[in-house]
């Protein structure tokens, strides 16, 4: 969950988001630490974020959902 922009590890400061397009979402956002990603053992990734990034306020962050996608790499 930690990104280059974000000093805390409070999930309500995450920037990254996953917004609907259709059927399919749009990921967008950047990690700072992916551990495990370059080993060829490595089979999901976990990334969290945002879903709907233009409600965020700053008093009612804690109330945002936030999105696990679970990717299959290959």
């Amino acid at each position: 969950m930690t990104e280059p922009a974000v000093a805390s590890s409070d999930a309500t400061n995450i920037s990254s988001s996953a917004v609907l397009d259709g059927d399919e979402y749009v990921i967008n956002g950047e990690k700072w630490w992916t551990s495990g990603i370059g080993d060829p053992r490595c089979k999901v990734l976990i990334f969290m974020c945002v879903t709907n990034p233009e409600t965020r306020s700053t008093k009612d962050n804690h109330k945002l959902l936030f999105l696990w996608i679970l990717l299959e790499l290959k």
